[in-house]
Protein backbone atom coordinates (compact mmCIF):
# COMPACT_ATOMS: atom_id res chain seq x y z
CA UNK A 1 0.00 0.00 0.00
CA UNK A 2 2.79 2.39 0.87
CA UNK A 3 4.51 1.79 -2.46
CA UNK A 4 1.25 2.38 -4.32
CA UNK A 5 0.66 5.64 -2.47
CA UNK A 6 4.20 6.80 -3.16
CA UNK A 7 3.96 5.89 -6.85
CA UNK A 8 0.70 7.82 -7.18
CA UNK A 9 2.26 10.84 -5.42
CA UNK A 10 5.22 10.75 -7.81
CA UNK A 11 2.76 10.91 -10.71
CA UNK A 12 1.17 14.03 -9.22
CA UNK A 13 -1.89 12.52 -7.57
CA UNK A 14 -3.11 13.42 -4.12
CA UNK A 15 -3.79 10.21 -2.23
CA UNK A 16 -6.30 9.91 0.58
CA UNK A 17 -6.20 6.65 2.49
CA UNK A 18 -9.57 5.89 4.09
CA UNK A 19 -10.89 3.19 6.37
CA UNK A 20 -7.71 1.56 7.63
CA UNK A 21 -8.63 -0.82 10.42
CA UNK A 22 -7.11 -0.23 13.87
CA UNK A 23 -5.09 -3.44 13.57
CA UNK A 24 -3.56 -2.43 10.24
CA UNK A 25 -2.87 1.09 11.52
CA UNK A 26 -1.09 -0.34 14.57
CA UNK A 27 0.96 -2.67 12.35
CA UNK A 28 1.98 0.25 10.13
CA UNK A 29 3.09 2.24 13.17
CA UNK A 30 4.97 -0.75 14.59
CA UNK A 31 6.78 -1.21 11.27
CA UNK A 32 7.80 2.43 11.34
CA UNK A 33 5.90 3.44 8.21
CA UNK A 34 5.85 7.23 7.86
CA UNK A 35 2.15 8.02 7.92
CA UNK A 36 2.90 11.75 7.95
CA UNK A 37 3.35 11.67 4.17
CA UNK A 38 -0.15 10.25 3.65
CA UNK A 39 -3.50 11.91 4.10
CA UNK A 40 -5.43 9.46 6.22
CA UNK A 41 -9.05 9.55 7.34
CA UNK A 42 -11.17 7.15 9.32
CA UNK A 43 -13.93 6.37 6.86
CA UNK A 44 -15.11 6.82 3.29
CA UNK A 45 -17.39 9.77 4.15
CA UNK A 46 -14.42 11.64 5.63
CA UNK A 47 -12.33 10.74 2.59
CA UNK A 48 -14.92 12.19 0.22
CA UNK A 49 -15.22 15.33 2.34
CA UNK A 50 -11.43 15.75 2.36
CA UNK A 51 -11.25 15.29 -1.42
CA UNK A 52 -13.96 17.92 -1.87
CA UNK A 53 -11.98 20.32 0.34
CA UNK A 54 -8.84 19.73 -1.71
CA UNK A 55 -10.77 20.39 -4.92
CA UNK A 56 -12.34 23.52 -3.47
CA UNK A 57 -15.90 22.19 -3.55
CA UNK A 58 -18.50 23.35 -1.07
CA UNK A 59 -21.39 21.05 -0.30
CA UNK A 60 -24.67 22.66 0.66
CA UNK A 61 -27.96 21.11 1.62
CA UNK A 62 -31.07 22.09 -0.31
CA UNK A 63 -34.65 21.42 0.55
CA UNK A 64 -36.05 18.24 -0.93
CA UNK A 65 -38.89 18.51 -3.45
CA UNK A 66 -41.33 16.89 -1.03
CA UNK A 67 -40.67 19.41 1.75
CA UNK A 68 -40.54 22.45 -0.57
CA UNK A 69 -44.33 22.57 -0.90
CA UNK A 70 -45.04 22.34 2.82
Amino acid sequence: MVQTVEAARLMGAIVIVAGVSPEIAQTMVTLGIDLGRMTTVGDLQSGIERAEEILGYTVTRTRSKTSAGQ
